[in-house]
């Protein structure tokens, strides 16, 4: 079966705003936004299917990494996030970032991300099926050709690669392209280990959940991140994993969070509006509604299909839903997606240092089982141990073939349903 063309497949254009289609819209060429608009995405649904569709995880994703400006003097972000977006990686190599974006589909958050990177320095590397390459080709080309024509060296700052999950030679072969794969004596000067893994809207599809998982590890493993910080850089970190998601079918997506739990420590995106942004003008008027709306402009219009079933859903499902209606504090620190229906989150991920060791199992069920995970902060007889590293995780049993699972995502849903995971209510 196609994954972007599963069967009774009935789903619609996404909208959001021009304002939050683009957060900083004065940037981004108008030829780049008609790209993503609802004519755009609905003649590449009919083509390619799920991948042609602007997810709603996206236009928050967009929100993190490129917040709305203020249109006074002071130029700032109207938001400030915490974590925030690390864009000053610290890489082994002289290169800025390298960004890898997984099941990229049609390129909404590539050509908001694009749009930030230092052409001829930096490099972003957007990934989809074999099939769908060609519609991000497509849809990035303005983009990627006005970057090669500001590179000294007319070098690519964009590439579009085929990145199946869970296909190991598709992701050896982007290794390859970034000159990972020879040893530490023969590796080229301008060699890229990644900076930067961005998800979003991935987590639906239950066959597709382990194969996502393995290519998530695979990217943070060796060759994409060296083996330990060298001499030159002792202070480099391993990639930042970025992952906007929207629940659509708890049943069916909360084993994927309970294996990922296991591999990487992810936290929630908090967000607030800037203390030192203007008190009044348009650019006020505007966080106040981004506020209002949870920093999103995608509220179904009043004669939009019944989400139940839903037709905009990636998979037939229930959904489960905390839509918010309250609004926080103008200071307080708030969940991002808080308020949306769904609800939707926005992750970001480091791999567990003592995951490194562990042999990733080869069949996909024992993979979202949690096989093959030898210490998280377990017990041999099942218990937990205090002193171990993934406090939040529980385990049927010690040993690689016990099956075991991360409770971070429970832990954290289980707040959000009970009204107190929105945010710290703290204001400094």
């Amino acid at each position: 079966m196609n994954p972007n063309f599963p069967p009774d497949l009935d789903i619609h254009p996404s909208s959001s705003s021009s304002s939050l289609l683009h957060p900083n819209p004065s940037c981004v060429p108008s030829s780049s936004s008609d790209a993503f608009n609802t004519q755009s995405q609905r003649k590449a649904i009919q083509q390619y299917g799920i991948a042609g569709r602007v997810w709603e995880a996206a236009y928050l994703l967009n929100l993190y990494l490129n917040p709305p400006i203020d249109s006074g003097i002071s130029r700032k972000p109207l938001f400030e996030f915490d974590p925030p977006f690390n864009q000053n990686h610290t890489s082994t190599t002289t290169s800025g970032r390298t960004i890898i974006e997984v099941g990229s589909g049609s390129g909404l958050v590539a050509s908001n991300v694009a749009r930030s990177l230092t052409p001829g320095t930096e490099l972003l590397v957007l990934t989809d099926l074999p099939e769908v390459c060609p519609l991000l080709e497509e849809n990035l080309s303005s983009i990627s050709a006005e970057l090669r024509e500001k590179a000294d060296d007319n070098r690519d700052t964009i590439l579009v690669r085929p990145l199946t999950w869970g296909n190991h030679q598709h992701a050896l072969s982007i290794a390859s392209e970034l000159g990972l794969l020879q040893d530490d004596s023969h590796r080229p000067q301008n060699a890229r280990y990644l900076t930067h893994i961005l998800c979003s809207d991935l987590v639906y599809f239950p066959e597709l959940l382990a194969p996502l998982l393995r290519t998530l590890i695979q990217l943070s493993s060796s060759p994409f991140v060296p083996p330990t910080p060298t001499d030159s850089n002792p202070h480099y970190q391993d990639p930042q994993m970025i992952i906007s998601y929207k629940i659509r079918s708890l049943s069916k997506e909360t084993p994927f969070w309970s294996a990922f739990g296991l591999w990487f420590s992810f936290e929630p995106v908090l967000v607030r509006p800037s203390p030192n942004r203007a008190a009044q003008g348009s650019s006020s008027i505007l966080a106040e509604q981004l506020q209002q709306q949870d920093l999103n402009g995608t509220t179904p219009p009043s004669n939009a299909p019944n989400p139940n079933p839903n037709p905009d859903s990636k998979s037939p499902s229930t959904s489960t839903s905390s839509h918010s209606h309250s609004t926080p504090k103008s200071k307080k620190w708030t969940r991002l997606g808080s308020s949306l229906e769904g609800p939707s989150f926005v992750f970001t991920a480091r791999r567990r240092p003592e995951s490194f060791g562990w042999d990733v199992p080869e069949d996909d069920e024992d993979l979202i089982a949690g096989k093959g995970v030898v210490s998280v902060g377990f017990r041999d007889q099942g218990t937990s141990d205090s002193s171990g590293g993934g406090g939040g995780s529980s385990s049927s049993g010690g040993g690689g073939s016990r099956s075991r699972g991360d409770d971070t995502f429970e832990s954290l849903l289980f707040m959000v349903l009970s009204g107190d995971g929105d945010g710290d209510g703290s204001e400094e």
